[in-house]
């Protein structure tokens, strides 16, 4: 062995040792770095969780609203001192007028005493009048349109009424007039009806009479 050859292989081994030094502490930073950055996925992922939590909340809070009726005008909170309901002391007396018209009379006689059947010594009448919504039954108008073929031009033509809602035919030909149409967007956006609700109303309406 000659005599360079020992400082040879100290020299080797230093270099290596500061190799693996340098490797240890690249892996040390990037070990590290692996940390915070699993921490900062921790931190996002427990953030996520409660965003979901209060986004369901909120959708299965939606879906109770709708459902109840009058959702739309509902209060969400109530007030922690809420007036007295009713009028105020004091306040002139209130009641519908008496109507303009009579459509059907219906006397009433007293017979006899309902509680124990004797005679009854009559002494007058009074007058209760009930207003109540006619019975509703659909009001069907079917349009008999002619149709052809123009002898000059060629074309196919076809009559239509001032009135007529739609022109279409088979199987789309019965379709609903504009009073429907116009009560329907008054229900559902006016009084906020859902359109479940207005389809069994009207449905209701048009079964009638």
């Amino acid at each position: 062995m000659s005599v360079g050859e020992p400082a040879t292989r100290n020299r080797d081994v230093q270099e290596h040792g500061a190799e693996v030094r340098a490797e240890n502490d690249r892996l040390r930073e990037e070990n590290a770095g692996l940390r915070k950055e699993n921490e900062r996925l921790l931190g996002e992922g427990e953030r996520l969780l409660e965003e979901n939590k209060r986004l369901k909340a909120q959708l299965d809070e939606a879906r109770r609203a709708g459902k109840r009726q009058g959702a739309p005008f509902r209060r969400r909170e109530r007030k922690a001192a809420p007036k007295k309901p009713g009028r105020k002391a004091g306040h002139a007396p209130a009641h519908r007028d008496v109507p303009d018209h009579v459509d059907e009379e219906k006397d009433v006689p007293l017979g006899a005493c309902p509680h124990c059947g004797g005679e009854v010594d009559e002494d007058g009448t009074d007058n209760l009048y009930e207003v109540d919504m006619p019975p509703v039954k659909p009001h069907v108008t079917k349009y008999v349109t002619h149709h052809g073929q123009c002898k000059q031009c060629r074309r196919r033509v076809e009559s239509r009424h001032p009135e007529q809602a739609s022109a279409a035919k088979g199987a789309a030909s019965v379709v609903l007039g504009p009073r429907v149409l116009a009560t329907s967007i008054d229900l559902k956006e006016r009084i906020g009806v859902p359109y479940r609700k207005v389809v069994e109303i009207l449905g209701c309406a048009s079964s009638s009479g």
